[in-house]
């Protein structure tokens, strides 16, 4: 790789590690000075230069201006910078007031999540709304929302109610509104897949074709490439006026700024920068006769998408665009290099689409079993139908419907509705269960080494293993890790004998399921739900239908429909409590002397439930620490030496309640609370109680530790009145 290949490799780098070696722009400045005098004056090496790129790169975080940090109701005005990441983008402000008070001048960036599709990159922007700390509800393990933040200096999200685009023109009327399946139409030609249908999304998604919906290189090269044969068809015509022809440097020219143009048109996503960063590089190395490689192009653009934006780098769009592009180029020649010589075009048009589509399936699988735990087993053989129906019918009639003269939108939006309907038939056909890979940041950077080492496929393997998975947690005595699931109740218990509890699921959702599955958890003994509220039982659904999953534990006299079907639809037996206790279900788990109460959502009529005579060592204080509970009924044992409260930031209902907190402390209680302290993780063993807590942007921290010496034992089992 060339030196500036090598700068921009490091420059990635140093973008990619700001967050954790940030500091102030001059030192950086001064390393990326030195290190790049004494690689020139060396003219060798690879170390120099990656170095000065790392120091560039964290110059590029440093050397950003803070944004204000804003709390509670206020409006803000600015202009969108960076591509969007669904409905949420980043927003350059240069005015903020609070209701009731006068405009206040700023400058830096604040995150935005709009109502609906966010706007386009350049949009002048009047937004109004609630502020509040980058974060949330965040799960170790999951994409740390801080982090990424921390690169463009962002420090405050605004939750916007309402938004005006300043400035802007009126949207002309859309003709996809006619078509069947214009929702689909739209996305393929603007980028906006707010109309696509569930059921086309999932068919999409089990075979692999999503991407085609996305705005991305393949949508951009398309364009690019019309308009540069349409350019080349005039230069041979006009060879009849010119017998020596004509170079072929106008239409790669126009090609590129046709590209670039089309991928500002639709919003800019991550991928169309990429596409058009590309197009601009290739252009100019062909006018200048040159044949850089691909890795070294794509690093240089890379580089440059980040010097303009650093926060790019941890979204997922950025990081699927590049990883399928990386995928091709290491690994799909490799497939190729099996094809004889002689084979007949068809069969090497149709290998090689197979092959270009295994070799970004491999590339996005790090970023993939990250955000989205989902690979289509059939996308190589769904893209053979996929690409060319979009590429030669679909999307050329939707851009003649949607751009075209108005007389020609019907019949050509009836022959895309053909086209797509004859598509979906055919995938329908090819639509099955994803294999669903799971890992975490540092599994995911495993996975990129798969790319780095793909002549080694005995050292590819073992890290594939290690990285998706195959992993052993050993754990002496008791693990109660409660998750920070927002206003919801998750709890996963891990006994030293092996045994798995997963007590409620949160909120409806996967992020559950996903978080077990990075924690290599495939099955579980049991899922207790204690109580039928949404927020303890929604999140359990999809648990119950993916996993492995030997009993479920249920309130006695109480129906939880959707649990139940799923339970009996996969053979799973059902417990139910004995006796009601309050219409909730209290749970107990002990090790040794120490024993961890999961006392539900106990009313006063929980009063004669029955608990060993020792006070716990754990309790999941109920109802989120709602005033409106008994919690004299859970405190007859005595006080608990530590207490973790499973609450939202910022609720509606104000839990925990004041009074709730003051008595626990009186009580001398160690109260946790995951609305403060993110995920707790509390581990007991030889009579000794450690708290861990987990907060994006901070990670896993420890929060002390207590001795539990000359407790009684409790063990584990369902407990009632």
């Amino acid at each position: 790789m060339g030196l500036l290949g090598l700068v921009s490799v490091g420059m990635v780098l140093g973008v990619a590690l700001a967050p954790w070696v940030g500091g102030q722009p001059l030192p950086w400045l001064l390393l990326a000075v030195f290190a790049g005098i004494c690689g020139a004056a060396c003219r060798s090496g690879t170390v120099l230069p990656l170095v000065a790129g790392l120091a560039l790169g964290v110059l590029a975080v440093a050397a950003m201006p803070g944004g204000p940090e804003l709390r509670g109701p206020v409006a803000v005005g600015g202009v969108v910078v960076g591509a969007s990441v669904g409905s949420t983008a980043d927003v350059s402000v240069s005015r903020w007031a609070r209701a009731g008070e006068g405009w206040h001048d700023t400058s830096g960036r604040v995150r935005v999540r709009f109502p609906g599709r966010a706007p386009s990159p350049g949009t002048p922007v009047l937004v109004t709304g609630r502020a509040r700390p980058v974060g949330g509800s965040v799960l170790p393990g999951e994409p740390d929302p801080v982090r990424g933040a921390t690169r463009s200096r962002i420090f405050t999200e605004v939750r916007a109610a309402r938004w005006a685009r300043l400035g802007g023109r009126s949207r002309a009327a859309d003709r996809f509104s006619r078509a069947r399946h214009g929702g689909v139409f739209r996305a393929l030609v603007t980028g906006d897949r707010s109309g696509v249908d569930p059921a086309t999304w999932l068919l999409l998604r089990r075979t692999g074709t999503a991407h085609l919906l996305a705005i991305s290189g393949f949508h951009v090269g398309l364009v690019a490439l019309a308009a540069a044969l349409g350019v080349r068809v005039l230069l041979r015509a006009g060879a009849v006026l010119r017998p020596e022809g004509f170079s072929e440097a106008p239409a790669w020219i126009v090609g590129a700024i046709v590209g670039v143009g089309y991928a500002v048109f639709v919003g800019a996503p991550h991928s169309a920068q990429r596409a058009a960063g590309l197009l601009l590089l290739l252009c100019l190395a062909r006018v200048l006769g040159r044949k850089p490689a691909p890795l070294h192009l794509l690093a240089v653009v890379a580089a440059m998408q980040l010097a303009v934006d650093p926060a790019a780098i941890a979204s997922p769009g950025f990081q699927l665009s590049y990883g399928a592009i990386v995928g091709m180029v290491q690994v799909t020649p490799r497939l190729l290099a099996y094809l004889p010589p002689d084979t007949p075009r068809p069969v090497t048009w149709a290998v090689g689409t197979a092959a270009a589509t295994v070799g970004a399936t491999v590339g996005t699988l790090p970023a993939a079993a990250w955000w989205f735990q989902e690979v289509a087993p059939l996308s190589p053989v769904a893209n053979l139908f996929a690409m060319p129906a979009v590429a030669l019918g679909i999307l050329p009639c939707a851009a003649v419907a949607g751009f075209g003269p108005e007389f020609l939108a019907v019949p050509a939006l009836w022959v895309a509705d053909l086209l797509f309907s004859t598509l979906c038939a055919v995938l329908g056909l090819l639509a099955v269960s994803p294999w669903t890979p799971a890992v975490g940041p540092m599994g995911a950077l495993l996975l990129c080494a798969l790319l780095l080492v793909p002549r080694r496929p005995g050292l590819c393997m073992g890290v594939l293993m290690v990285a998706l998975g195959l992993r052993v947690q050993v754990h002496r005595g008791l693990v109660v890790t409660v998750l920070d699931v927002g206003q919801g109740q998750a709890v996963l218990v891990e006994h030293a004998d092996g045994r798995r509890w997963l007590v409620d699921g949160g909120r409806p959702g996967r992020r559950v399921l996903k978080w077990l599955r990075r924690q290599g958890v495939r099955d579980l003994d049991v899922v207790v739900a204690t109580d039928l509220a949404i927020d303890h039982t929604g999140g359990l659904v999809p648990v119950l239908e993916e996993l492995e999953v030997d009993q479920l534990w249920l309130p006695a006299g109480r129906e939880i429909p959707e649990l139940e079907e799923v339970a009996g639809r996969r053979g799973i037996p059902i417990i139910r409590q004995p006796e009601p206790c309050g219409g909730s279900l209290a749970v107990t788990a002990g090790t040794g002397r120490a024993w961890v109460l999961f006392p539900g959502d106990l009313r006063a009529e929980g009063e004669g439930l029955r608990l060993p005579a020792s006070p716990p060592a754990v309790l999941l204080v109920p109802r989120h620490g709602s005033r409106a509970l008994s919690h004299d009924a859970v405190l007859r044992a005595g006080a608990p030496r530590i207490g973790v409260i499973s609450a939202g930031r910022a609720n509606p209902f104000g839990h925990p309640h004041p009074e709730v907190l003051e008595r626990y402390r009186m009580l001398g209680v160690a109260l946790f609370r995951t609305d403060h302290d993110g995920t707790v993780r509390v581990h007991l063993r030889d009579d000794r109680a450690e708290v861990r807590s987990w907060r994006p942007g901070a990670g896993w921290r420890s929060a002390g530790a207590w001795d539990l010496s000359g407790g009684a034992g409790g063990g584990p089992g369902p407990s009632g009145p």
